[in-house]
């Protein structure tokens, strides 16, 4: 029962670090650049500062998406190995 209380644990873990890594791509990147298409608000006076924010964000949301990804490999690896040492009876 702890084992499924883990695993559960690490899911939920695993989908909050993903759905961040989308909010983060969402405010960071798409929505300036959608301003920017549809010429909503005002002209960023420094664009290379808005160019390193965008490429800041996308690879924190690349991070955390591997970093949720990997956890939930590791999950799996991990119960592989309690499954080979438990005998069959």
């Amino acid at each position: 029962m702890a084992n499924l209380n883990r695993n559960e644990r690490l899911k939920v873990i695993a989908t909050w670090a993903n759905q961040l890594a989308t909010a983060i791509l969402t405010v960071g990147v798409f929505s300036p650049l959608a301003a920017k298409i549809y010429g909503v608000g005002p002209e960023p006076k420094n664009q290379d500062l808005l160019t390193s924010v965008w490429i800041v964000c996308i690879c924190l949301a690349i991070f955390l998406h591997l970093c949720s990804h990997g956890a939930l490999e590791f999950n799996v690896d991990t119960e592989d190995a309690e499954a080979a040492e438990v005998p069959n009876e």
